[in-house]
């Protein structure tokens, strides 16, 4: 958190109120109430974070915004941290988004997920995802959650999100300069990382 935020006007803002986990605006915590918390392991900038935990804690934090006209495409951004660095396992940290509107039965590019992974010098994770707007769409659904992976059991991995961005672009252009701060990034793998397209989990 303590990024500056933005004011939504439109393409090339980012949509979120609250995309750096200065309180509890702009957000819903599914399963029970949810606070920003110091984050576990810090980063420079880094103020309060989003928590999403088996118990003790919301089990997803989600916002839905409106697409604004005229927009073409999405970029959406965050970072995330686990406790456990392990993509394999149940209950791993990860960003999922899917438009809302009448699609007329035709739901393809509704749902978007399976995130590029990007780690950083911090043992924070860079989530990326671009997308196309459907024609249809008039609302965008974001959730900050923990994967639930049928026959494993949960590892009671805490997970860590802040600095989201969810930026639309009109016409046929994505945005160039993103309205979160990046951190370093390092070639190093994640422990244990397995986050293939085949691997991530689709909930």
């Amino acid at each position: 958190g303590e990024y500056a935020d933005f004011t939504y006007s439109g393409c090339g803002a980012n949509a979120l109120v609250n995309p750096d986990a200065d309180d509890t605006s702009g957000w819903t915590g599914a399963g029970s109430a949810f606070s920003p918390v110091a984050p576990i392991e810090s980063f420079p900038g880094a103020g309060t974070v989003f928590e999403v935990r088996q118990s003790g804690g919301s089990t997803m934090i989600y916002q839905t915004v409106n697409v604004p006209a005229g927009a073409t495409s999405v970029d959406i951004e965050g970072l995330v941290w686990n406790s456990i660095a392990n993509t394999g396992i149940s209950g791993y940290g990860y960003l999922w988004g899917s438009f809302g509107g009448d699609s007329g039965g035709d739901n393809t590019g509704r749902w978007v997920q399976s995130f590029s992974m990007t780690p950083t010098a911090t043992n924070w994770t860079q989530l990326t995802k671009s997308a196309a707007v459907p024609a249809w769409a008039d609302t965008f659904y974001i959730k900050m959650a923990r994967s639930s992976i049928n026959g494993q059991t949960d590892m009671g991995n805490i997970a860590q999100f802040d600095n989201l961005s969810v930026i639309f672009n009109c016409g046929t252009t994505s945005s160039t300069e993103s309205t979160t701060t990046a951190l370093p990034t390092t070639t190093t793998p994640l422990p244990n990382d397995n986050c293939t397209a085949a691997n991530r989990p689709v909930i």
